[in-house]
């Protein structure tokens, strides 16, 4: 039992640094590695993209719902600033709970602009008794941003810190606020605007990222064990037809490759046993030739070699010399005929 498992021991360490078992193992497992790689990088790209948007959806949705609640309870005040018109407006008590409600539920800052840029209500009070009390109201956005948000389209979408707001990235979203005038037309009075933390989404982004890279190396250990069964079966006829080539070429025509399979490793191997076959049957023929051969030579020589020591060890008397020589050269002549033949 030792003994056959320090041969498959030799066996296996022979074929695995065979040039043909190296390339085949590498190859497969470089394309098993790559396609899992880059399966996975498209699924956690695609992952992290869909976190960004289901987030970014989610506030716009709860921005537009905001938006229109206060276009419809909103009550615009038209002042006369040095000959232009002014809009400003007031947000109902139920508008501001809402805005309250959302803006905890979502863990986010919902907050609302003025067409001049200063936050005029907000989700998150710094002063529980001053609903107007809030670190956004300290910044004031320029009227080319308001401007463009109003002039757009779609509804605005954004990462970063909105003009230093914030000290790390957000999720922004911003929507107009649309009312109708004293004449009953729609117009813009503000924004809406929708910020979170990116930190949850980059937690499960990490979470993600951890995922892949465990799922990677069992990913990668699985190709390479798949690899090796594959090159091995590819490699295995090939290793033992070069060993039943040696074997032949030592003269033992006895070994045949086994046939596992019908595609072209299974017909090369029949292919192979087919030559053995021929090669053994030559062989066998070769060997009964020769000691036909050597049965026939070996008569005439015995009689030969029998008749010319009985002459000279003086067995055959001088006066039947001429006798004994005519047999030898007829003996002679059979032996050149039958070479004659053979050839």
């Amino acid at each position: 039992m030792q003994e056959q498992i320090k041969r498959f021991i030799r066996k296996t360490k022979k074929l695995l640094y065979g040039r043909i078992f190296i390339k085949t193992l590498i190859s497969v497992s470089t394309v098993l590695i790559a396609c899992s790689v880059i399966l996975g990088l498209v699924l956690l790209t695609f992952s992290s993209d869909r976190i960004k948007n289901e987030n970014q959806t989610l506030l716009e949705n709860s921005a537009k719902n905001v938006a229109l609640l206060s276009g419809q309870t909103a009550i615009m005040i038209i002042q006369d600033d040095g000959g232009s018109k002014r809009v400003d407006f007031k947000i109902s008590e139920r508008t501001l709970d809402v805005i309250t409600v959302l803006g905890k539920s979502l863990e986010a800052d919902i907050f609302i602009v003025g067409l001049d840029g200063k936050t005029t209500y907000c989700s998150e009070p710094v002063n529980a008794n001053d609903r107007n009390c809030c670190t956004h109201f300290e910044h004031r956005f320029s009227n080319s941003f308001i401007d463009k948000i109003l002039a757009q389209k779609s509804n605005f979408r954004s990462v970063g810190t909105m003009d230093g707001i914030y000290e790390e990235d957000h999720y922004l979203v911003g929507v107009p606020i649309n009312a109708y005038d004293d004449e009953n037309k729609l117009v813009k009075i503000g924004v809406v605007f929708a910020a979170s933390s990116t930190n949850s989404a980059d937690t499960v982004a990490n979470e993600m990222q951890r995922v892949f890279a465990v799922t990677i190396i069992v990913a990668i250990a699985v190709c390479v064990m798949m690899a090796y069964a594959i090159a091995y079966r590819l490699t295995r006829p090939m290793s033992q037809i070069a060993s039943a080539t040696r074997a032949f070429a030592n003269g033992n025509f006895s070994l045949r490759v086994p046939v596992h399979s019908e595609d072209e490793l299974g017909q090369l191997a029949k292919s192979f046993n087919n030559m053995a076959d021929s090669l053994s049957s030559s062989e066998t023929m070769h060997r009964s030739f020769l000691a036909n051969v050597s049965h026939e030579l070996k008569t005439p020589m015995t009689s030969i070699s029998g008749f010319v020591h009985g002459m000279l060890e003086g067995v055959i008397p001088p006066e039947k010399h001429r006798e004994y020589m005519q047999k030898v050269a007829d003996e002679t002549d059979r032996l050149a005929r039958m070479v004659k033949a053979m050839m």
